[in-house]
């Protein structure tokens, strides 16, 4: 009889301590636990695909390859410059698989001033024999296209380095040039009297209206300043495929390009 008044009395004393514990300490509320918000960068780092703008400057060095005979048998060729460049960019990059698709937009001028000089017998009007004259030939040639260049990048090994290939595609914007003469041997001059004849009026370039296409290639790197903002120095190069005219078949301009984007996710 003892025994069992002591077991309910410790019993009594147990349910009495775990209740008062419970009093003290209530579960939460299920309404009151709220999750973490995730940073914005969290939020952006998960997305599977990103999409981002881009504009872009830098040095673009050209050369023409080839030749062109605006008139007679005048051929020039091998004229060199560096313009400065610019141009925007959209860009869907895929994270996971390491690969980015691209459309570039880009203004490019390949103006250039050609010369060329020569000896050659020339007729002397009167009695007098024929005399060796030296000449100088130049052509000022105005180029210029609206560049569209799709582009596939492949960050190599997941890091922020990547490789890039595309198709350029040139779209005329002014093609244009002429053919001047001028006589450098002191006491000489043309029929009229001066020393300088124009052979060709500045015209258009014939046959240079179609687009021209080229194969692109390059490196690059990203810096990610922040999630949404990034920095991308470029090199990249342009192999033409076409010429600037199919009236000169062999009148190419390649390009060599350092550039650098600045790229916003969005």
């Amino acid at each position: 009889m003892k025994t069992t008044i002591l077991v309910s009395c410790f019993l009594v004393l147990f349910c009495q301590a775990v209740f008062g514990q419970w009093r003290a300490h209530p579960l939460p509320d299920r309404a009151a636990i709220q999750p973490l918000e995730p940073y914005e960068s969290d939020i952006l780092s998960a997305r599977p695909v990103w999409y981002l703008v881009s504009a872009g400057f830098g040095a673009q060095a050209f050369r023409h390859q080839g030749s062109f005979s605006p008139s007679c048998e005048c051929e020039f060729t091998g004229a060199r410059g560096v313009m400065f460049w610019y141009g925007g960019e959209f860009s869907v990059k895929f994270p996971k698989l390491h690969l980015a698709v691209k459309a570039q937009l880009t203004y490019v001028d390949f103006s250039s001033s050609f010369e060329r000089t020569g000896t050659r017998s020339s007729v002397v009007v009167g009695d007098d024999p024929d005399a060796d004259v030296e000449y100088r030939n130049s052509s000022e040639v105005q180029l210029s296209y609206i560049s569209f260049t799709p582009i596939v990048a492949s960050f190599i090994g997941g890091s922020q380095l990547y490789s890039q290939v595309g198709l350029d595609i040139r779209i005329p914007v002014t093609t244009r040039y002429d053919h001047v003469e001028e006589i450098l041997t002191a006491g000489w001059t043309y029929y009229d009297g001066s020393s300088r004849y124009t052979l060709l009026e500045e015209q258009d370039i014939p046959g240079s209206d179609q687009p021209g296409f080229g194969v692109y290639g390059g490196v690059g790197y990203e810096f990610i300043l922040s999630p949404r903002v990034i920095i991308a120095p470029e090199l990249s190069a342009v192999l033409p495929l076409t010429a600037v005219s199919s009236e000169h078949p062999t009148w190419k301009v390649d390009t060599q390009r350092f550039s650098v984007f600045l790229k916003v996710r969005i």
